[in-house]
C-alpha cells in the first residue's frame, strides 16, 4: 500500500516524466552524502523497493526467491 498521502509521479499523474529538468517541491527532495556518487544514488528507490518486499514476503538469509519481470531497472 502507498503511504504518501500527496503521491503525485512524475510523466503518470504530473507532467514531466520525459523532461530535462523539472521543478518539485523541496520536502520531495532527499540530499545525498558527499560520499554517494549519483549512479549509486540512483538505485537507492530500487533497493528500498527490493528490501521492502523481501521483508514482506519473509525472506531471510539462505531463501530461495525468484525475481520477476521487467520494470525501470530492467
Amino acid at each position: 500500500a502507498q503511504l504518501c498521502p500527496r503521491l503525485s509521479l512524475c510523466g503518470v499523474s504530473a507532467p514531466g516524466g520525459m523532461a530535462s529538468s523539472i521543478v518539485v517541491p523541496d520536502y520531495t527532495l532527499f540530499r545525498l552524502p558527499s560520499a554517494v556518487d549519483f549512479e549509486l544514488g540512483a538505485l537507492a528507490e530500487p533497493m528500498a523497493v527490493a528490501v521492502h518486499a523481501a521483508r514482506l514476503g519473509g525472506v531471510t538469509e539462505g531463501s530461495r526467491v525468484l525475481v520477476l519481470g521487467a520494470g525501470t531497472i530492467g
